[in-house]
């Protein structure tokens, strides 16, 4: 009789059971009055395409925007935002649940607001609904445009950042089929490059920042959609903070490290200094802050002393992809110049305070440059 007792118990048991399973399953056709099974569609953001090859969205990025234009008729339906401290947490992602169902490419532009201590860097334009287009959907620097009809900008940039994202598909949440958490991955390219630029004189005389200008022009202010130049005018960068600073001459006998592989750079200033003791020597410093270097671009780096007269003039994307293969990996010229967002180059002027142009270091490394063609 126990037996029996048990074993109509646990026929009971299995019962309850699978008339539970029945009230959770996706598929049930019999219950529709119950709540759909969740469906979370999120995006997380990446940027390791950096020099570093490694994801430092956290800390970097201080607001997103992204843009969902349909998949089909490409127009624009829809944008979402957020900044501050929500892209500090561990794992951000932001929610997607309020957008209608239905297939999109996002684009997202990333820096677009930020701390509010100066007006902001980049603009973006005003979308239809419905009606706009990703054709009609561009990036724009801001700059200040001189009564002579050129353009100028002589501040820090707010950090900026592209990324695009196909094939994002939005389920229904009564699509049985489909449930569950569904993460797209926007993978980010930084479009904004701080340039450093050093002045020391060879002799170790004094020098001071407010002695020169420092400009880099490009026409690189207009970005596309998908994150390529358009047409624009030409855009003068100048320096933003300027200050005279110090460095130090070390000697062989003092750091026998230097020229090795450990200390990369050899002293600029002699090739044998084995009676030269430690010494300062002030030099001048200037920062700038320009938009997206290109491969097949020019942008030229200028310095000119009080009078006007040139000091150093040189292609800057050629000089930064000097440097390309010191890093050890195989990259092309355009990724590393995605890749790479800050470049400083030290120039060493002669007695008159005009470039040796025979060496230069830049981002540590020292260059010598002999029969370089730029064409």
């Amino acid at each position: 009789m126990r037996n029996a007792n048990f074993f109509l118990n646990t026929l009971a048991a299995c019962s309850l059971m699978a008339t539970a399973a029945s009230f959770s399953s996706c598929d049930s056709v019999i219950y529709e009055d119950l709540d759909p099974c969740e469906v979370n569609h999120r995006l997380r953001f990446r940027w390791d395409h950096n020099i570093l090859f490694t994801d430092a969205f956290q800390g970097n990025v201080g607001s997103v925007a992204v843009y969902g234009f349909d998949a089909d008729t490409d127009t624009f339906a829809w944008v979402l935002t957020e900044k501050g401290e929500a892209l500090s947490a561990d794992g951000y992602t932001l929610d997607l649940n309020g957008v209608a169902p239905g297939k999109y490419t996002i684009v997202a532009w990333c820096g677009l607001e930020n701390d509010g201590e100066r007006p902001e860097s980049f603009l973006v334009s005003d979308l239809v609904p419905g009606v706009s287009t990703r054709k009609d959907f561009i990036c724009r620097m801001e700059r200040e445009i001189r009564e002579d009809g050129t353009h100028h900008s002589s501040t820090d940039l707010y950090d900026l950042f592209h990324g695009t994202v196909s094939d994002v598909t939005i389920y229904d949440n009564n699509d049985p089929e489909h449930t569950g958490d569904h993460t797209y991955t926007v993978d980010l390219k930084k479009d904004t490059n701080s340039v450093r630029i050093i002045l020391q004189q060879l002799s170790g005389d004094d020098i001071n920042a407010d002695q020169f200008t420092y400009t880099v022009e490009e026409s690189n202010g207009l970005l596309n959609h998908d994150n390529s130049l358009l047409d624009d005018e030409t855009i003068t960068y100048h320096e933003w903070q300027k200050q005279t600073g110090v460095a130090g001459l070390a000697s062989p006998e003092d750091y026998p490290e230097v020229g090795t592989r450990a200390w990369p750079i050899e002293n600029p200033i002699s090739t044998d200094l084995s009676t030269r003791a430690i010494t300062d020597v002030k030099v001048a410093i200037a920062d700038l802050t320009v938009s997206r270097l290109m491969a097949n671009r020019k942008s030229i780096l200028t310095v000119r002393n009080g009078e006007g007269k040139t000091v150093a003039r040189i292609p800057l994307t050629d000089y930064a992809l000097l440097i390309k293969d010191k890093y050890k990996k195989p990259m092309t010229d355009q990724e590393y110049l995605d890749r790479q967002d800050n470049y400083t180059l030290t120039f060493f002027l002669d007695s008159h305070y005009y470039w040796t142009a025979s060496t230069i270091i830049i981002n540590s490394w020292r260059v010598v440059l002999q029969d370089i063609d730029f064409q």
